[in-house]
């Protein structure tokens, strides 16, 4: 029923028929006297509508009315529609059309604007995050509106420590909005990024003492990814703020957790580590193979969280700068729909970016590719940003200045050690010159020896050759007179 567009006579007929319908279950009469000029029966709203032909109120005898009376008050006690109290809303017709039409919906199934009690209130006090999913599911079946009351209280019921709740909220999210329709709000979006942040992150006991700064990392690592994730709708509903409060978050605990990146993140160099891994051995080799996995681990951890950094700080941009502009109609129209949050990064959410960035160990050139370049651009035909704080321009100065100080001095000493080099290898070639110098004169003087000692030989061997001659001369002499 529409207030303001029914006439007198017809919300008349309106306010008649929908006391006969309430009233036809209790199988009790009603008049319209009092709609109509006449006089009313005592037991007003409790029969089916019908004129009183005399003004007279003493057709009923006082025991049945009173008998009839407390009847209709202990059965329908809670609505204050159906007292016989005058109305105080009895001047204006048009609020009480209002009110037939909310009675109307609670007792016909209409749609009037009071609602049915949540679905939620049927499970137990201390319900979980995913009987909370299955109630909503099984009541929601067929493509049914969903309450933003009931998410806000099925967010609300994610406990600390507890993973599958985080898993359930994101399903929620997910399911509802491709199957129901479900459009969440700026509130809505607050209370899940919590519940899942609080679902994430480990109990504190004495057994295990405070979260790990590596489980607060991935706690806030699967909140940023949930943003991320546009099928949750919850880049469409999170503030800068609520953003930037994650990042911070992420930005302390990767500090705690002394994260590190690979040399060359976010260039086009290869990485040689493996090289190095296959070094070494021994008798703690597992150790070793250990230790690696747990640095791969870190490494891999770091570059998610550089990732996702730059990506969250993309996703404002592009929020911030209303893409809408270069989308088709329909698109467009989708875009608007679910859009609850429009605004883009502020100066202190590009500072946050930037030192998650330098914390990590990443180079000031990539520091500005990846965020700082991307939030000072000023494109044409869309929205600019403010300026970046100053201390965010000094931070990746001063970074860039440390990398030529230490590119400086790198050279320096390389300068240095090449210098060192080549003075050892003269010094060395001057020594070798030397030794093969000393040696070439011990060899020329061991051969003059040789030839000294050859010389001697050859004379001691020369004169008994002569003596033998001799002999020899005599001896034919004598033989020749021998034969005379």
């Amino acid at each position: 029923i529409k207030p303001m567009t029914l006439s007198a006579m017809s919300q008349v007929a309106a306010r008649a028929a929908i006391r006969g319908r309430n009233a036809a279950s209790l199988g009790q009469k009603v008049t319209i006297a009092r709609y109509a000029g006449f006089e009313m029966c005592p037991l007003a709203f409790t029969g089916a509508p019908r004129r009183v032909l005399s003004s007279d109120r003493s057709f009923l005898p006082s025991p049945v009315a009173h008998y009839h009376q407390e009847q209709h008050n202990a059965a329908l006690s809670s609505r204050a529609f159906f007292s016989t109290q005058p109305k105080p809303s009895e001047e204006d017709p048009t609020a009480e059309v209002f009110e037939a039409g909310e009675t109307l919906s609670e007792t016909t199934g209409g749609s009037g604007t009071k609602k049915a009690p949540s679905i939620l209130l049927s499970l137990d006090e201390n319900y979980t995050t995913g009987a909370a999913l299955n109630a909503l599911r099984h009541n929601s079946a067929g493509g049914k509106f969903i309450r933003l009351t009931d998410f806000r209280d099925l967010a609300l019921s994610a406990r600390r420590g507890y993973k599958r709740d985080a898993s359930s909220i994101l399903t929620a999210l997910k399911d509802f909005r491709r199957n129901n329709a479900f459009i969440i709000n700026v509130p809505g979006a607050t209370v899940a990024m919590e519940g899942m942040l609080r679902a994430c992150t480990a109990v504190e006991d004495k057994k295990y003492g405070a979260p790990t700064a590596l489980n607060r990392v991935e706690a806030s690592l699967y909140v940023m990814d949930a943003f991320l994730d546009e099928t949750t709708g919850l880049y469409y509903a999170s503030t800068t703020e609520l953003v930037e409060t994650n990042m911070k978050l992420l930005l302390e605990a990767a500090r705690d957790a002394d994260l590190c990146l690979p040399a060359g993140y976010g260039e086009d160099t290869k990485d040689d580590g493996g090289e190095e891994n296959d070094e070494g051995g021994g008798a703690n080799e597992g150790d070793g193979d250990e230790d690696d996995e747990s640095s791969t681990d870190t490494a891999a951890l770091a570059k998610h969280v550089l990732d996702v950094t730059r990506d969250t700080m993309a996703a404002l941009i592009k929020r911030g700068r209303d893409p809408t502009k270069h989308m088709r109609k329909r698109a467009a129209r989708k875009y608007r729909k679910h859009l609850r949050a429009e605004e883009g990064p502020s100066p202190s959410t590009a500072h946050v970016g930037v030192e998650i960035f330098l914390a990590l160990g990443a180079s000031s050139k990539v520091t500005k590719d990846m965020v700082l370049s991307p939030y000072q651009s000023f494109p044409k035909y869309e929205n600019w940003f403010p300026p970046a704080e100053d201390a965010t321009v000094e931070l990746v100065s001063k970074k860039e200045k440390d990398e030529q100080d230490a590119i400086r001095a790198a050279e320096e000493q390389a300068k240095a050690e090449a210098e060192a080099a080549e003075a050892e290898a003269e010094a060395e070639a001057a020594a070798e010159a030397a030794a093969e110098a000393a040696a070439a004169a011990a060899a020329a003087a061991a051969q003059e020896a040789e030839e000294e000692a050859g010389g001697e030989d050859e004379a001691g061997d020369s004169e008994p050759s002569e003596n033998a001659g001799e002999d020899a001369g005599e001896d034919a002499g004598e033989d020749a007179s021998d034969q005379k």
